[in-house]
């Protein structure tokens, strides 16, 4: 609505008065409130006046009730609470009344003046209104429409100096006003108790003189009249709010034209406001009397609020009972609060329960269930009219609450703090006696107050309390700083009545503003016009009772969280039969039934009660609304962002021309981004941009702010999220997210000034800076092992740290490290935009965490602060290059080789770090420490236990897997008579032609192996080629292997067999016994001693023995397994040693060796066994169901196996397998190098 200057040439009121477009507008010889039909100023229409009769007697009489009636006329159309504003009924009684008045002059009645006739046909009236009905009338004298009403009557007394009609009707609103406010006082007065009711005059009394026999004065009954006090209060607050909304207007104008706002006056900012309906929420087993009181049963009385009950209290147990509900604590805080909003309430005497008020809130959101549904499960929404004996105020009566520090609070509250109840007395004489703590909090507390200065209420919930009290007694104390410090006058500032509720816009702010003008808009176009502003509410306080009966226009459930959790029956029968009454109906027979005589009498009363009346109930759902409510906050911000204060930011943006505050609003920016607060504390005084930077950065920033003015962002919501988010967005892209994220780490690593001030320089000085994740895990690693550096130099008397311990404790640091480590996101590799790795390509995650490794040892370094400690230094370059140190060392980088250690064990990441951080220290010490020393050489099973003892004191978990992968193998027992053992591969050779006589018979017609081979001279010489290649491999990785006991011991492992099959313990003692048997014929009866003869058997029954030789003998025989079914490398042990279960862990050079093998053994199978060469058509063919097809294929293999006994010649049939090698070197390299060329060296 656009504001109007003139209208047919009458100029309109002026910006500043109050009365803005939208209230009405004037006209010639017209006046417009609202959208209400214009009335004729010049044409004024009086209300019927009756015939006066024919005797003079008759005719005054008749004038003095007419005049009466009129005056009452006019003070109903003031005091009128529903519908428009009746200008009509005012203006027609008020006409009225003069046409009975100029009769009564005429007979000589009027003894005085006109307006004392005026006076005294009204004072009678007023002086009969109820308390409700004083402050509806005036506040509708204050109102906007009347003050426009006001304002169109005097211009048309100017125009028209002779419309009596017009200057009467502008004589009775001033005469009503000074009347009315002349009554409020005099009710007040005596309800203060400033003086008895006797001593002061009367309205009628004091004005009546005018005109005799007026009639007498009966005050009107009203059904629950709010109390003298209440009417103060409403009375006050009106014409204050009143004043201050004359000069809104100018505020929103200022509003609509900073922000681009389609026209809008503050009267609709108001009406958004006005249009909202009252809502109390409450508990429904408490309103249904399901759990405690029974409040229906009072239906037709006052509500009652908890000062209720502590004032109707029968006895004083009855009373502590009553405060007991919330504590004596929150009652004092209460108390004093509400004095503190309203004065009215005296402190002179106690405040009666009915001068408080009871709570409600501006349904802004229209919701079904009630603006504050937190508070409970059914929303009593209450008639229009009761809006009008309310007061308001921004958030709760805590929030609104407005306090100043003095020196005069200060010292009341030292004066009334030892009479203060609510605090026992050993708290209040700990706060009185100086140096304690709780006197420390105390002035602690009050000292916070004197730097805010002013402060509002809702800070005694968190901010301003003493830890050394309970929460009751915190809000004990909160009620005597209510009591010392309150600020009555900027307290009622932000208190407003209904008519004026456009007065709140200030304590609103411009968001919410801007909200209000959003749903003002929505109401133009039709819509519901709901506001989700950013207080929790709009809090209304109602003065006078609240009568469910006469108040109350409907009553919503909550079906999800109220209505449905009943769930006894007869508690919803209740339910129901009260729905019922209250609607007016007659509840369920089947529900009745249910109840006892008692619920039945409480029925009847609660009927009783409503006195006829009817309170609709319905139940609804709440989820539906509560996303409705995020759907209005996101309309709300888009509004905002697309109508930001474009002036205001410039001038914004203007104000940080000069580098200070520049950097001032650089901080308050951070501080606001996420973590910002961090990065500003470990800056402290060091600056984040370099005063060589700030040109830049200034340039940027007002790019940024030109690239999202015009067309904000996701949270740049208002102008404030606008600049700080483009402020924040220029420090990431200038100094770098991952920087700025790595600086927040600081903060909370460590609260050492000196250790933040190192990582921040480090986090500073990262040429490509490590994610915040990775910066906060390297960090804090590098933190516990500078620990461990200061630990591990200290010098007596505390005592020097052992090898062992100092292992120990870097191990734990290790763990932590990697367990952070693995903890770390996997995108982005763990590293930093534009960071490149091998052949300029994106890191991997496996660079991306090597290089967070190689940093860890040295930062640690850096933060243990021995840079300039040479004595230090050289405890440290002495403590890393003691022979155990290096030791453990080199079997720890042994065991981190991504290659040869235990890349698939958990512990991995663990012993990387390990090393990373011995790395990282040598490469700090420079020269001072020798160069990290080899990683360990030999095969793993060789670890000396004396460095498997450190590595388990170490990291104990990476120790048992190396322990349980490979353990150490004792040494096979030396032969009794060593120098007649055979040496050389011709000699076992020749034991394995030897031993082949006893296979070749196995393999014989109607012996267990015929046509099968599967245990039979084909299989004992790959084996025993498998074995030789085996103890190749390992006598180049160090081992010792005594060949003669392996080589005999495949040779023999066999031998004692009598079938095919699972090999049995008696055949594995047999096939022991027939080889010792073998080499006692070929190398001396006690050649070989009771030792080696048991660890030899224990070698093949069971590979029961513990040695390195019964490992080998078990994985060559492992290896020949494809001839009776597929290979699988969990059941050949070699370079894998321990037990086929258990934590045992692969290492990839290993395992590409055993690949290998088993590959190479495979293949001599399927080229010297015909079972092995159809081993996976048989295979195939049976998962195929062709059972005949397969046993074909099986008998020609079988035949093929029987073909092999023409080679009758031992070595005939051993020179065909070797053959096989000979023939392809290329494909067998392992047997080639370690069988055959020995064998022909």
């Amino acid at each position: 609505m656009s504001p109007l200057r003139n209208v047919g040439g009458v100029p309109q009121p002026a910006q500043g008065t109050g009365i803005s477009a939208s209230v009405g507008r004037l006209g010639p010889h017209s006046v417009q409130i609202g959208t209400n039909p214009p009335v004729r100023l010049d044409q004024i229409r009086g209300n019927d006046v009756p015939f006066a009769g024919f005797r003079t007697a008759t005719r005054v009489a008749s004038a003095k009730t007419g005049a009466r009636q009129n005056a009452a006329s006019a003070l109903r159309a003031l005091g009128t609470t529903g519908g428009a504003f009746d200008v009509a009924g005012i203006l027609g009684s008020c006409k009225a009344l003069q046409t009975h008045l100029d009769r009564l002059q005429r007979h000589g009645e009027i003894h005085g003046t006109m307006d004392d006739a005026a006076m005294a046909a009204f004072a009678p009236e007023v002086e009969s209104l109820s308390n409700t009905e004083l402050a509806n009338v005036y506040q509708r004298l204050l109102s906007p429409e009347t003050a426009l009403l006001r304002r169109a009557l005097q211009t048309e007394i100017r125009q028209n100096p002779h419309n009596a009609d017009a200057l009467s009707a502008s004589a009775s609103l001033y005469t009503l006003e000074a009347l009315v406010l002349n009554e409020i006082t005099n009710r007040v007065v005596v309800a203060q108790g400033l003086a008895p009711a006797d001593a002061v005059p009367a309205l009628s009394a004091r004005y009546g003189a005018a005109i005799d026999g007026m009639g007498h004065v009966q005050r009107h009954a009203v059904q629950g009249d709010m109390t003298a006090v209440s009417l103060h209060v409403l009375a006050n607050v009106a014409s204050d709010s009143a004043a201050r909304r004359e000069k809104v207007d100018d505020v929103a104008q200022d509003i609509v034209q900073r922000r681009a706002l389609d026209p809008i006056d503050a009267r609709q900012f108001g009406d958004v406001l006005r249009s909202a309906d009252l809502t109390i929420n409450v508990d429904l087993g408490f309103l249904f009397g399901m759990s405690g009181p029974k409040p229906l049963l009072k239906a037709g009385g006052p509500w009652e609020h908890l000062f209720h009950s502590i004032e109707g209290a029968p006895d004083e147990a009855a009373r502590q009972a009553a405060i007991a509900v919330k504590g004596e604590g929150y009652i004092l805080k209460r108390d004093n609060v509400e004095r503190g909003l309203f004065p009215e309430l005296s402190e002179d005497r106690p405040a009666v329960a009915s001068d408080r008020p009871t709570y409600a809130a501006l349904n802004l959101l229209r919701f079904n269930t009630g603006q504050a549904a937190s508070y409970g499960t059914v929303a009593l929404h209450l008639k229009p009219e009761v809006a009008r004996r309310a007061t308001y105020t921004v958030d709760d009566t805590f929030f609104a609450l407005r306090l100043r520090h003095t020196e005069a609070g200060r010292e009341a509250v030292a004066a009334l703090l030892p009479g203060w109840p609510g605090i026992t007395p050993e708290h209040k004489a700990e706060m009185m006696r100086p140096g304690s703590d709780l006197r420390r909090q105390l002035e602690d507390v009050m000292d916070a107050m004197a730097r805010k200065g002013t402060f509002r209420g809702d800070l005694f919930k968190n901010e301003l309390r003493l830890p050394g009290l309970e929460d009751d007694e915190n809000s004990a104390l909160a009620g005597l700083f209510t009591r010392a410090f309150k600020d009555t006058d900027a307290t009622r500032k932000a208190m407003v009545t209904y008519d004026n509720l456009e007065a709140l816009l200030p304590e609103l702010g411009e968001v919410d503003a801007v909200r209000l003008a959003r749903a003002a808009v929505d109401r133009e176009a039709g819509g519901p016009g709901r506001v989700a502003t950013q207080c929790n509410y709009i809090e209304a306080q109602l003065h006078g009772p609240l009568v469910l009966a006469r108040d109350v226009q409907e009553i919503v459930i909550v079906r999800e969280f109220g209505a449905d959790t009943i769930t006894d029956p007869v508690q919803q029968a209740w339910m129901r039969a009260v729905i019922a009454v209250l609607g007016g109906k007659t509840p369920e027979t089947a529900d009745m039934d249910m109840f006892t005589p008692a619920q039945r009498a409480d029925l009847a009363a609660i009927r009783e009660q409503l006195g006829g009346a009817t309170i609709p109930v319905r139940i609804e759902e709440q989820i539906p609304e509560l996303g409705l409510k995020q759907e209005i906050q996101a309309e709300d911000r888009a509004f905002y962002a697309a109508h930001l204060d474009q002036p205001g930011i410039d001038a914004r943006v203007r104000a940080m021309d000069d580098d200070a505050t520049f950097r001032g609003f650089m901080t308050s920016a951070l501080t606001m981004a996420t973590n910002g607060s961090s990065i500003v504390q470990v800056m402290g005084d060091v600056p984040l941009i370099p005063d060589a930077d700030l040109p830049a950065v200034r340039a940027a920033f007002a790019a940024m702010v030109e690239r999202f003015r015009h067309a904000p962002e996701r949270g740049q919501y208002d102008e404030n999220t606008l600049l700080n988010d483009c402020m924040n967005r220029v420090l990431r892209e200038h100094v770098g997210a991952d920087r700025m994220d790595c600086l927040a780490a600081v903060a909370d690593l460590t609260p050492d000034p000196a250790l933040r001030g190192r990582l921040r320089d480090m986090a500073m000085a990262q040429a490509v800076p490590m994610t915040g994740a990775a910066f906060r895990a390297v960090a804090a690693t590098a933190l516990e092992g500078a620990a461990l550096l200061r630990d591990a130099t200290r010098q007596a008397p505390e005592g020097e740290m052992t090898h062992e311990a100092m292992a120990a404790r870097l191990g734990t640091v290790a763990g932590a490290f990697s367990q952070r480590l693995a903890a770390l996101p996997a995108h982005r590799a763990l590293g930093a935009p534009g960071e490149t790795g091998e052949a300029g390509t994106a890191p991997t995650v496996a660079e991306a965490r090597g290089r967070l490794l190689q940093q860890c040892g040295g930062m640690a370094f850096a933060l243990a602060g021995l840079d300039g400690d040479a004595t230090a230094r050289a405890a440290l370059a002495a403590r890393l290059d003691a022979p155990d140190m290096r030791s453990l060392s080199a079997l720890t980088q042994r065991l981190g080789d991504p290659a040869r250690g235990f890349a698939a064990d958990a512990a991995f990441g663990q012993v990387q770090a390990f090393n990373a951080l011995l790395s990282g220290m040598r490469t700090a010490l420079g020269e001072q420490a020798m160069e990290s020393p080899a990683p360990f050489g030999n095969e793993l099973s060789l670890v000396p236990p004396e460095d498997r003892a450190r590595l388990h004191a170490a990291l104990p978990g990476l120790a048992a897997t190396l322990d349980a992968s490979f353990p150490a193998h004792p040494a096979f027992p030396v032969a009794a008579h060593p120098e007649r053992m055979p040496v050389g591969p011709a000699a076992h050779r020749r034991f394995l032609l030897d031993m082949l006589p006893i296979y070749h018979g196995h393999e014989m017609p109607g012996q267990f192996d015929h046509g099968a081979g599967y245990h039979g001279r084909g299989h004992i010489c790959r084996a025993f080629i498998f074995a030789s290649t085996m103890a190749g491999i390992m006598e180049s990785m160090g081992h010792t292997v005594d060949r003669t006991a392996l080589l005999c011991g495949i040779a023999g492992h066999d031998a004692g067999r009598t079938s095919n099959g699972a090999d049995t313990p008696a055949q594995e003692a047999e096939s022991a016994r027939l080889a010792l048997e073998r080499m006692h014929a070929s190398f001396g009866p006690d050649t070989l001693g009771a030792d080696y003869e048991r660890e030899f058997e224990a070698a093949i029954v069971g590979h029961a023995s513990p040695t390195l030789e019964s490992m080998l003998l078990n994985a060559a025989d492992s290896l020949d397994i494809g001839r009776v079914k597929s290979f699988d490398f969990k059941y050949m042990p070699f370079l894998r040693g321990g037990p086929q279960e258990g934590p045992q862990v692969a290492v990839p050079d290993y395992q590409a060796l055993r690949e290998q093998l088993h590959e190479e053994a495979d293949l001599l199978a399927r080229l010297t066994d015909p079972m092995t060469q159809v081993r996976d058509l048989r295979m195939k063919l049976a998962e195929a169901g062709e059972l005949e097809t397969m046993v074909e294929v099986q008998r020609g293999a079988s035949d093929a196996v029987r073909g092999q006994l023409a080679l009758d010649s031992e070595e005939d049939f051993l020179a065909f397998v070797e053959g096989k090698i000979r023939a392809h070197p290329d494909m067998f390299p392992l047997l080639t190098r370690h069988y055959l060329a020995p064998l022909d060296a």
